[in-house]
């Protein structure tokens, strides 16, 4: 299973401090789970941020934009990090019917979750640990299903213990951000279709080079490049969900100009051709 790159099953880490690289505003198809433990920080979620607190639980469709804001040394700066496909686990989650603990990730979007019991926290960080474990171990193919069934009972213990705060948004980023979220917006409302950076300037009344910048020095990517992480996204979904299209309906849905550039670009980022999905999701 490949733990790297865009197409990584799971991936999770138990109280890791401090950061080692400047984090920007970034995105993945991977949904997360983020618990906080200590510093001050606030979470940036699209154009607006929230004042979180220790033991605080943020978990969000990675396709939105977001990232931390640490305000104290960061070496202070305590969180337990779990990101997973759905793709992945949908079918563990389909044969035990339980397929609503994926709600809040696939309708909502993003939630904050708070618990008034510190066991809690300590019992959620016990499969995180088990979770980087398994990653750890170099027989990981061996270990999928164990691996599988403690995501499982993470999102299980999630939806049982943890209610939703009401969310506490601090303030707005400001206009530079709220035209990174207008392009990100853009791109989600349009990604059927076929667009330039033109049309998303105009559509944001700035200048294309102004956009161009503005996106790369607060996301690290540029526009393009986000819409075509976007995309495949997209036709995971659609693929799992109707089997019945052809590939190349999907394709051309999914704003790709021809079947093997769909075909070509869908591997790189998933590591399956759309045929092998369709038949993994079945």
């Amino acid at each position: 299973m490949n733990q790297g790159g865009a197409n990584y099953n799971v991936f999770g880490i138990s109280h890791q401090k401090g950061i080692q690289n400047e984090v920007k505003f970034h995105t993945h198809f991977q949904y997360e789970i983020f618990i906080f433990y200590k510093g001050d920080v606030k979470y940036a979620i699209g154009n607006n941020m929230y004042e979180l607190h220790p033991g605080d639980i943020v978990v969000l469709d990675g396709s939105l934009m977001h990232r931390p804001f640490i305000f104290s040394d960061d070496r202070f700066y305590e969180r337990s990090i779990v990101q997973f496909s759905s793709e992945w686990v949908y079918p563990v989650l389909k044969s035990l019917k339980m397929i609503n603990v994926l709600k809040v990730f696939e309708t909502d979007h993003f939630a904050i979750l708070r618990s008034e019991n510190a066991g809690e926290i300590s019992d959620l960080e016990v499969h995180i640990q088990a979770i980087e474990a398994y990653i750890r171990d170099e027989k990981l193919s061996e270990t999928e299903a164990e691996l599988q069934i403690e995501l499982v009972y993470l999102l299980l213990k999630l939806n049982k213990q943890f209610r939703a705060v009401e969310t506490r948004r601090s303030d707005q980023l400001g206009e530079k951000y709220d035209y990174i979220q207008g392009a990100v917006q853009y791109v989600q409302n349009n990604f059927q279709e076929s667009f330039t950076l033109d049309e998303i300037a105009e559509y944001l009344s700035i200048s294309k080079s102004y956009l161009v910048h503005l996106f790369k020095e607060l996301t690290g990517n540029s526009v393009m490049d986000y819409a075509m992480q976007y995309r495949p996204k997209q036709a995971m979904h659609m693929l799992a969900a109707y089997p019945n299209l052809k590939n190349k309906e999907i394709c051309y849905q999914c704003g790709f100009q021809n079947e093997s550039h769909f075909s070509r670009y869908f591997k790189k980022n998933t590591g399956y051709t759309p045929s092998e999905f369709k038949k993994k999701s079945l």
